[in-house]
């Protein structure tokens, strides 16, 4: 069974292989939010860094935390 981790690599490789795939960028953000807090975030990051998207994973998890407010 993947993780919500696994699903997020797995969508940054579809989007960095093809990115006019709009929903997978919904589909990373409604994760990350689903499971904030939940996250192994080392594991996250390590996707994010693979595709070299580390400052959007920030923008994201910054957008998600002025949500919450």
């Amino acid at each position: 069974m993947i993780g919500a981790e696994g699903l997020i690599g797995f969508k940054l490789q579809a989007l960095a292989n093809n990115p006019s795939r709009t929903r997978d960028i919904e589909d990373i953000r409604a994760l990350l939010r689903a499971q904030h807090g939940k996250l192994n975030m080392a594991e996250v990051r390590e996707y994010f860094a693979l595709f070299d998207c580390v400052e959007w994973l920030d923008e994201l998890l910054a957008q998600i935390d002025d949500d919450a407010c």
